[in-house]
């Protein structure tokens, strides 16, 4: 009775009743009702009398009533400093939930953060609401009459622009470039925006310096040659000096005056990618033929993206239907002379283009299921060690009740608790994800233009984050609050908390298991991942992309005609492989792996008749030394060589696929190939390879020399390196600004990178939930420890019975094992058809391997129950070694 009254004495002064008694009072009447119960009194027969003893028999009803206003913020006020003080004086309780939380909890947010950023943010513009992507159905032509093409050569905007002039107020047109830009010494590549002269009035965007471009009408003269560029732009290669409007800059060739500056908030229309520089349609289209060009137009209109601004009132329904009767009488695009308008449609603008949303959005929801996997274990993990806190404070709870506090209140009083601890573990999970947010510009794709995610912690991470927080410190706590408050007053109070034991036990094996489970279908996910990007990098792509550097050159953008481009790339691979850094040097109209779909439908010579024999047949254009330069095998005959010119006798090569398919059995040496109406003598064999894209099946392909087929003004040069690599890209500058200073080179860097760009979703997959699936597996591993050590408390008595009455160690070990093996089995076999659903839904993104991969699936599920057997095994060794005189002692 003395230890029960000095620990409610404790319990009272921090926070005990809600009716009106000084403390004095409420010491003499935690004794007497604690003296009562303990003769056998019923509690509420006790709280009765005690408070009839003190003159107030009608107090105790006080503390039944709700509170409502001031006086239940008091009360919460009063819960959470109670809670505090708990947390305070149980410091490795706490902080091992916040970690916990704190782990799913930045893992959510980190992944929320992408999907904001990707898909939730709006466009820093003037009401985005209201701008709308132009798309175009066309029948009887291309595109399908099922795709809708967001894209059209610019003379088809004008058409449409000046069609719509009752629908929108203002219609734009943009389209994204690489572009060769002067500013100091040589050409560098930035990323730009081939833009409409009134492209920045239609976004209802505001310059940060300078003014924007002047409208011009681009049917009748050019626009202006300006420029604008992007505050980041001025800041890293003009340190922000004002006096930059009104310098000139180069850009294809092309002289600019640069006139304004975009605001910092602004980089463009699409999401990640961050634009360097305007350009306006106006100079690109008309501004640089080459001498002696007007048969072929350099770069006649290139292909832009439409959209515009409603006019006040119009709805998007109604010019969705407006617009599909205009564009029956427009003139037909350039690429569609053949087709008729079926449909327009409209799309909102924003940072994510239709186009783009579906395997995003796949991407993007795996990733989001599997942080909220990691979410649900620390969850888990949580409730299970409050449950089993909730079972050491039994007589705590006990004598709360007894002294007049409701269920309802001790339930508000733990959920406040986990409330608090969720809020400290969403504090924790922010600072983690500020650390992954730091740690992301080194996980940037490589890609030719320039990216960057703007992934922050923005109002409504921040919000999603507390609200996370709240739904957790509810789903954590609910069922371990209403299981404590279950609690028998009477059996309470005389120390024998044991009635709840079951249930306490019962409940957090269903906790573990789910925490196995979800660890499960977490690992295997990062398995599948792990295994598509081990496939992937072992394919035999044919050819060694090894100390091979590669960057396009394009003079389609500069005055150059096809006899002095044929000249300028000869010069170039002259000083390349002139140079000491460089051990080789190759150029090609086709980058391995970059989905080219150069090809068309060959026959063999005399056999064009609808049954003569013909295959689909792909094909590069590259220069004499590519194929050595590339080291991809000759099978047969000889490869190219650089007496293979215009005057020359047309050749090709062929690889082993296509000399299957077209001569089984037979030398296709000396055979012949017509080919874009010329016919090719078949001189070699290569080695099959991948072509366009990793996963593709055994394709035709053939490699054509360059001379012979000089076709175009813009190459991908190679070179080997000697040594390191970053030296090569050095060497191809100079060279480079040696022979022309405005062309840059675009987009430098080793081969093997577009490898890397197209394993990777495969990387960040197997990167990001493998951490997910790292991090589960550890709470996890807790979950389960946890378990059994609690199982293994609540049964000393009885092992050390067991061990005085003969049982053997090795025997109780065997049981407590066996418990765990349950656990283990069971949420292996879960987490294992669970994982089964995931692989199927990320299965576009599993290159070369299944979604029901055995290795993956047996590896896993092996693993995991071996490391929680290890796990159940620690707090096992301690049943076996309790000494049984200890036990019998215990009370």
């Amino acid at each position: 009775m003395t230890r029960i009254g000095r620990r409610w004495r404790a319990l009272a002064h921090r926070d005990a009743l809600e009716h009106d008694v000084d403390d004095e009072m409420r010491f003499h009447l935690e004794q007497e009702i604690a003296s009562l119960v303990a003769r056998g009194v019923d509690p509420t027969e006790a709280r009765r009398q005690a408070y009839a003893a003190f003159g107030r028999p009608e107090a105790h009803k006080e503390t039944a009533r709700d509170l409502t206003g001031v006086r239940w913020l008091e009360d919460l006020a009063r819960d959470a400093r109670y809670a505090i003080q708990g947390l305070k004086r149980r410091p490795g309780f706490a902080f091992t939930t916040v970690l916990t939380l704190a782990l799913g909890i930045s893992a959510t947010t980190v992944v929320f953060s992408a999907v904001d950023a990707l898909f939730l943010r709006r466009l820093p513009v003037q009401a985005p609401d209201r701008l709308f992507v132009i798309s175009e159905q066309w029948k009887n032509g291309v595109p399908s009459t099922d795709a809708a093409t967001p894209v059209y050569p610019y003379q088809h905007y004008m058409d449409l622009a000046e069609a719509s002039q009752s629908i929108f107020s203002d219609v734009a047109a943009t389209s994204l470039t690489v572009s060769s830009v002067r500013l100091n010494g040589y050409a560098t590549d930035l990323t730009a925006w081939v833009v409409s002269s009134n492209y920045f009035n239609t976004l209802g965007v505001h310059p940060a310096l300078g003014r924007f471009f002047a409208h011009a009408d681009e049917r009748t003269a050019g626009a202006p040659p300006e420029a604008v560029i992007s505050e980041e732009l001025w800041q890293r290669q003009f340190n922000s000096d004002p006096a930059i409007i009104g310098r000139t800059l180069f850009a294809d060739s092309r002289a600019l005056t640069i006139v304004g500056v975009a605001p910092p908030e602004f980089r463009g229309t699409l999401e990640g990618v961050l634009g360097d520089l305007w350009l306006p349609a106006g100079v690109m289209r008309n501004g640089a033929s080459a001498p002696g060009d007007s048969a072929r137009q350099r770069l006649d209109d290139p292909f832009v993206m439409v959209f515009g601004r409603l006019r006040p009132g119009v709805t998007p329904q109604r010019a969705q239907a407006a617009l599909t009767a205009i564009g029956q009488h427009l003139p037909p695009a350039a690429a569609q002379r053949s087709a008729r308008i079926r449909s327009i449609q409209l799309d909102p603008l924003s940072g994510m283009p239709a186009m783009m949303r579906g395997s995003i959005t796949i991407f993007m929801a795996t990733l989001m299921a599997t942080a909220a996997f990691v979410l649900l274990i620390a969850l888990a993990n949580v409730a299970g060690m409050l449950l089993a806190r909730g079972t050491y404070r039994t007589r705590e709870f006990a004598m709360r009740l007894a002294l007049g506090a409701s269920r309802g209140r001790l339930t508000r009083q733990l959920l406040t608790e986990t409330v608090i601890l969720c809020g400290l573990g969403a504090a924790g999970g922010i600072l983690l994800a500020r650390a992954v947010f730091a740690a992301m510009p080194g996980m940037i794709p490589p890609v030719p233009v320039h990216v960057a995610f703007d992934i922050r912690l923005d109002p409504v991470v921040l919000a999603f984050t507390t609200a996370i927080a709240v739904v957790s410190g509810v789903l954590a706590g609910l069922t371990p609050a209403l299981n404590a408050t279950r609690v028998d007053v009477l059996s309470g109070l005389r120390g024998s908390p044991q009635g709840q034991s079951g249930k306490v036990s019962g409940t957090r094996d269903v906790f573990v298991v789910a925490q196995l489970a979800l660890s499960v279908v977490l690992l295997v996910a990062a398995g599948l991942f792990t295994r598509a990007l081990d496939r992937g990098l072992r394919v035999n792509t044919g050819f060694d992309a090894h100390a091979v550097v590669a960057a396009r050159v394009d003079l389609e953008s500069h005055t150059y005609d096809d006899a002095h481009a044929r000249a300028f790339f000869a010069q170039l691979l002259a000083r390349l492989r002139a140079r000491p850094e460089i051990a080789d040097a190759s150029l090609g109209w086709w980058t391995p792996l970059s989905n080219n779909n150069n090809g068309e439908r060959v026959y063999l010579p005399g056999e064009q008749a609808p049954d003569g024999k013909s295959i689909g047949l792909g094909y590069g254009v590259v220069d004499a030394d590519y194929l050595h330069m590339m080291r991809t095998p000759m099978v047969l005959g000889r490869g190219l060589l650089a007496t293979d010119d215009q005057g020359a006798p047309p050749v090709l090569v062929i690889n082993q696929t296509a000399a299957h398919k077209l001569w089984p059995g037979e030398s296709p040496i000396g055979q012949f190939i017509k080919l874009g109406n010329v016919e090719r003598e078949v001189v070699g064999v290569a080695r099959d390879g991948k072509y366009r894209s990793l996963d593709e099946e055994p394709t035709a392909y053939a490699f054509i020399p360059y001379l012979q087929r000089f076709n175009t003004r813009h190459y991908t040069i190679y070179a080997r390196a000697r040594g390191d690599s970053s030296t090569v890209v050095l060497a191809m500058r100079q060279e480079l600004a040696a022979l022309d200073p405005n062309v840059a080179l675009e987009a430098p860097g080793p081969l093997s990178g577009q490898l890397a760009f197209y394993l990777f979703p495969q990387q960040m997959g197997a990167i990001v939930i493998g951490i997910f699936g790292c991090v589960g597996l550890l709470l996890a591993l807790v979950g389960i420890y946890g378990v059994i050590s609690y199982h293994v408390g609540q049964r000393l008595r009885e092992f050390g019975i067991r061990l005085a009455l003969g049982a053997g160690r090795g025997g109780l070990i065997a049981l407590v094992l066996g418990r765990g093996a349950k656990l283990i089995g069971v949420g292996v076999a879960v987490g294992a058809a669970l994982g089964l659903m995931l692989g199927f839904a990320a299965r576009s993104f599993l290159y070369g391997v299944d979604a029901y991969d055995p290795l993956t699936f047996v590896g896993v599920s092996v693993a995991l129950a071996a490391v929680a057997l290890v796990a159940t095994y620690l707090p096992a060794r301690r049943a076996a070694t309790v000494d049984p005189m200890y036990s019998l002692r215990m009370e």
